[in-house]
């Protein structure tokens, strides 16, 4: 698998009895740049592919974090930046 973005999801919570287990998921992307929906609008309308924008579903800009990402690397994303993530398999 080639380079791309990862994205923390909302943690999903699932109770078993009395016990809760909270369960973290990480959703890559690849795309770096925005799908443009051309057709049926004044404008064209930019839907995010990144998973980035704070305006989902649709593109703020956040992709250009990404440009300067290794091709073959991995990266997780948050309100402080970025971290490479090491790949343990």
């Amino acid at each position: 698998m080639s380079g791309g973005l990862l994205t923390k999801a909302p943690h999903v919570a699932a109770t078993t009895n009395t016990e809760e287990t909270t369960m973290a998921r990480l959703v890559e992307h690849e795309r770096n740049s925005p799908y443009e929906i051309p057709e049926g609008t004044e404008l064209p309308v930019y839907i995010c592919a990144c998973g980035l924008s704070k305006n989902k579903p649709f593109c703020d800009g956040s992709h250009k974090r990404t440009r300067d990402e290794e091709a073959s690397a991995m990266y997780c994303y948050d309100e402080a930046g970025r971290a490479k993530v090491q790949k343990q398999y």
